[in-house]
């Protein structure tokens, strides 16, 4: 691997178009700003400003459209099929070899899995102890039990847990630095929330945030753990669930409104004549597609879109699903066609009722 070939992110890549809040005036997402330690992240005029961010990389982890990227476009311009090896770069134990990434925080399963796919093979350096006395306070071993669910055999994925032999004095000599360094950032924080705006400074050389004018699309972060179940270069257990929950329709009257604006095509409606030359409609959900932004549910005009338990991972390559069924119904009323779920004898259609 060639290191030049990569160079650690100075900044927060914003992809405001990628946000399901420009999506739909129906979607009230907020979950990066619920998230960010340093509360540096606004939403204004249908963009996304960052000030005095840290680069921790919660946001870019927690967003579902990968709205916020830090050092992932580095990672995707890597050459594919050569190994990789990951570290903070705060860690002086790793190989010189290994790629230091801002934080590892912004390192979700599913980024590993798109990362392993396009690799074949990855270490993964995690030192606990350092996280611990870091500002970000990230915990480790979470992403390790978060990766467990997956059973990734250790010849893909390799996770290498290393502890820095500190003295005690040490310890408490950085525990103090990293109170006063958390007092000063709060207190210089809290006196810009006084005297400025976010507009205002989005303008200073502060910011923190760079916005791209690409026009974005959100990835399908489930896609590679698919492919690897279709190409069976991971097993499937059928009774092992997957972090990923089913999706039910209590009532849908097929409007359209979901499969429209789903950000990356997981609900598609599909038109299919019957043996008795009337034409159906059905409503389904592709689980390998879907990001769990949760936009389906918000701007359902009848609110009957929900979350079911945790997926198996034999119903999760078992795609699609189907959510719900309908033929076709003159009203009698107006008499144009419409689609009805459940099934009922009723003539009227939505509208007319």
């Amino acid at each position: 691997m060639n290191q030049k070939s990569y160079h650690k992110a100075d900044h927060l890549t914003i992809l405001s178009a990628n946000c399901i809040n420009r999506i739909s005036p129906l979607a009230n997402c907020a979950i990066c700003q619920q998230l960010c330690p340093a509360q540096a992240l606004a939403f204004t005029e249908q963009h996304w400003q960052a000030v005095d961010c840290t680069l921790c990389g919660l946001c870019v982890s927690a967003c579902p459209t990968g709205t916020f990227q830090i050092d992932y476009p580095a990672l995707l311009s890597l050459p594919k099929a050569e190994p990789l090896q990951l570290c903070c770069a705060r860690n002086a134990l790793a190989p010189q070899e290994a790629l230091r990434l801002n934080c590892l925080q912004q390192l979700s399963p599913l980024t590993i899995l798109e990362l392993l796919y396009r690799h074949g093979h990855i270490t993964l350096y995690l030192t606990p102890a350092l996280c611990q006395q870091c500002a970000h306070q990230w915990y480790a071993v979470g992403l390790q039990q978060q990766l467990a669910q997956y059973q990734i055999p250790s010849e893909r994925l390799q996770i290498i847990l290393q502890e820095p032999q500190l003295a005690q004095d040490k310890k408490n000599n950085s525990r103090r630095a990293l109170f006063q360094e958390l007092f000063q950032r709060t207190e210089t924080q809290s006196k810009k929330a006084l005297t400025h705006n976010f507009q205002t400074l989005a303008a200073n050389p502060i910011f923190a945030g760079e916005e791209t004018q690409e026009e974005a699309v959100a990835f399908p972060s489930r896609l590679p753990l698919y492919a690897f179940y279709a190409k069976k270069e991971l097993p499937v257990h059928s009774g092992d669930t997957l972090p990923f929950r089913a999706l039910s329709c209590q009532a849908c009257n097929f409007c359209g409104a979901c499969a429209n604006l789903c950000p990356t095509q997981a609900l598609t409606i599909t038109t299919t004549d019957s043996d008795s030359e009337i034409p159906q409609k059905e409503l389904l959900f592709h689980p390998e597609l879907c990001i769990g932004c949760n936009l389906c549910q918000q701007i359902c005009m009848q609110h009957k879109l929900q979350w079911e338990d945790f997926m198996t991972q034999q119903q999760f390559v078992q795609t699609p699903h189907i959510l719900a069924q309908s033929s076709e119904k003159i009203c009698s009323q107006c008499g144009h066609a419409f689609y009805q779920w459940p099934p009922s004898d009723e003539k009227i259609c939505p509208y007319c009722h």
